[in-house]
């Protein structure tokens, strides 16, 4: 039970760090800034989608072969959720930071 246990707060984990990276890619798209040139992802773009399907591809391999039983991959997992949740708490500090710099 404690192992199936380990294994669903990494899936949670996991989870979470893929909406945040996710949420940034289609908030960044709905920007301004996204209508500033001609290679930016504007939303419902397929250069938006596939940066989405990415990034869920890039959580769910790993992801599948920990629930498989490799246990080195809980590592991977901790590294990438780590990064995601880093950017995650990155881009909302300064967003938070300009916004309040701005008013």
């Amino acid at each position: 039970m404690d192992n199936k246990n380990k294994k669903l707060k990494i899936i949670i984990v996991s989870a979470i760090s893929a909406t945040i990276l996710c949420s940034i890619i289609v908030l960044a798209s709905l920007s301004p800034i996204s209508n500033s040139g001609p290679n930016v992802n504007q939303f419902g773009d397929i250069g938006m989608w596939m940066s989405i399907i990415l990034i869920l591809i890039s959580y769910a391999i790993p992801l599948i072969i920990y629930s498989l039983g490799v246990d080195a991959f809980k590592y991977v997992m901790a590294a990438l959720c780590g990064l995601g949740l880093l950017i995650g708490m990155a881009v909302i500090f300064t967003t938070i930071f300009s916004s309040i710099a701005l008013s």
